[in-house]
Parts: structure tokens; sequence; C-alpha cells
């Protein structure tokens, strides 16, 4: 017994020590080196001298070498910072900025795309201020693509009771020159965005133009709730805003970022583990009560909450046409 349960700690070692030289070859591909032929070729020449090491050599030796080649990279990694002089491609390149006073948010730079396909668009941006007492409804969006359902795109919007609505999308800012990879997401590679845009720019975009399968589901949060979680979220964007941040697929991304500032609206959501999958994330909150479904089971309302395409409009106009489709509202005047 006492050997076998030695047995299952060395290979308990060897798999933790195999994923660490696996996230530091990662760095040599895409941080230490900038051409990936050759950033490639270093973290074989790494994870060759590494495995040489932990199978070969006796433990004593493995204790003392293993620490000098991956503490380096660990340092030389955690001393990597935003670099203010990135330049972003086009759908990134500006980041909002807000100015919160007292009840009054403005924000400056609310992404207005007009699409006539997803890369055939005019670059337009706004200005609007929100009074937060006006807040009335949080919207949760969930968008698939290429048919994953248990992988997503999450969003949020604010509907107002003035008229006004905006979406938050926790965006990867990808830089010129760079394509978006979710692994590279685990390497500093990409800004983090916090996106304020209209509904016809960040939802109309995935439901007409791209293809993508997006839901949009009413969530149960009180108006005091709504209050709180706009105004957080827009203090985080404006932290952002004054120190960038990197994106990071598994700690940072369009789910995690959102998860603290909504805690007063869906409280214990934050702590599920499923969330790693987060195209799960409407089945956990139905399962919570964070969703308003109207008394419908969750698959139900996938259905019924599904945003179609082909709804007109634009800005205002387009979010009250979609709700009118949606949920029957009566279409009010600004």
């Amino acid at each position: 017994m006492f050997r076998g349960v030695k047995r299952c700690f060395s290979l308990s070692g060897q798999i933790l020590w195999g994923m660490i030289a696996l996230w530091c070859g990662g760095v040599f591909r895409f941080c230490i080196c900038e051409n990936a032929d050759l950033g490639s070729g270093l973290a074989l020449i790494y994870w060759g001298c590494f495995l040489l090491i932990l199978w070969f050599l006796p433990v004593v030796f493995r204790l003392l070498l293993l620490p000098v080649m991956i503490l380096p990279v660990i340092g030389f990694f955690a001393a990597i910072s935003p670099d203010p002089a990135v330049q972003y491609q086009t759908p990134w390149a500006e980041q909002c900025e807000i100015v919160i006073d007292r009840n009054r948010v403005t924000i400056r730079g609310i992404r207005d795309f007009h699409y006539r396909t997803e890369q055939d668009y005019d670059v337009r941006y706004r200005e609007e201020t929100f009074d937060i007492n006006q807040a009335e409804t949080l919207y949760l969006a969930v968008s698939h693509w290429d048919g994953l359902e248990n992988i997503a795109h999450t969003m949020l919007s604010f509907a107002f009771r003035d008229g006004k609505y905006v979406t938050l999308s926790v965006e990867t800012r990808v830089p010129v020159g760079k394509t978006q990879n979710s692994l590279a997401g685990l390497f500093k590679q990409y800004g983090l965005g916090m996106i304020f845009g209209t509904e016809s720019d960040l939802l109309k975009l995935r439901s007409d133009h791209r293809g993508e399968v997006v839901y949009l589901y009413r969530t149960a949060a009180t108006p005091e709730q709504v209050r709180n979680v706009f105004l957080g979220l827009a203090s985080r964007a404006q932290e952002l805003a004054e120190k960038p941040e990197f994106y990071n697929t598994l700690t940072q991304n369009c789910t995690t970022t959102l998860l603290k500032p909504m805690r007063p609206a869906l409280g214990a959501l934050h702590k599920d583990i499923r969330l790693i999958a987060n195209g799960l994330i409407d089945h956990m909150a139905y399962e919570l009560g964070y969703l308003d479904t109207e008394g419908y089971q969750i698959e139900t309302a996938k259905n019924r909450y599904r945003i179609p395409s082909g709804i007109p409009g634009e800005g205002a106009e387009y979010s009250r046409l979609l709700r009118k489709v949606m949920y029957q509202e009566k279409e009010q005047n600004p």
C-alpha cells in the first residue's frame, strides 16, 4: 500500500511539473520571441531540457535544476505590463472614457458602428449621459458561435425608464497584426476591453452579421440592484481606462470580469465552478432564480428569448423594436 501511495505522489508530481513546463513553453512561444516559428523552436528546446532533467536525473539534481529553469521564466512573465503605445484593431481601438458625477454617469466613446457586413462598417462613437436613478432592467445576453453549446460570449444590457439603452461587452483588444487565439490569451497577448455600445452594434452584429445564436434574458434584478451593477461596472471601466490590464482566457475574460460588480444582483452565481464553461451561464442563472423567464422552463425560454435576425433600426429604435418582438412590450418614446 505504501508503495502504491508513493507511486501516486510521484505521478502527481510529474504531472504538476509537466503542466508547469507547458506553461513556461507557452511563455517562450508567445512572449519571449515575436517570431512564431522561432518561439515554437525555443519552446521545444525548453521542453526537451525539462524532460531530460525530470526523467533521467536523480531527485536531488531535479530539485536544484528545475527551479533554475522555472523561476526566471516566471519572473520574466510577471514583469510584462501593458504597453500604452500598442495600436489595437479598429473594433477595439477606442477605450471609453467615463465620468461619474453622483447619480449621473457620462460615457464618451459608446460604440455605435453601422454594419453592412461583419467586415464592412462605418466607425461611429457617441456620448451619452445616464441617470442611474432611471435604471430599471438588467438583461443577460449569451452568444454562441460555431455551434458551441458550452462556450459563449456573455454581455449585459441596461434599460432605463427614460428610454435609453446601453450594452456592456468585455472583449479581447486585439493588437494590429495579431489574430485572436484562446491559447495566446493565456499569455498577455491582448488588452482587456470593456466596450459600452448600442444593442444595434453589439447584439445585432452577432445575430445578423456573424450568424451567432444570441439569447437575451431579462433578469430578476430589482431597479436598485440594476443601479448598483451599472455603477459598479462603470467604475470598473473607469479604472481600466486609467490603468490598462491584460485579457486572460481563464481568469479575466468576458464573464469573470463582470462577476464581481454583478454580485449585488447575481450573488452566488460567481462561485459556481460551471462558469469555466460559460455557455451554461443562462442555465445556472435560471437555477438560482436570477432570470425572469415569465414562468417558462429554461429550454422553452431559450427558444422564446433567442434574438431574431432582421430587426430593423439602430440605437434606441432597434432596442425598442427588439423588446416589442421578444417581450411584447409596447414601444416607448424616449
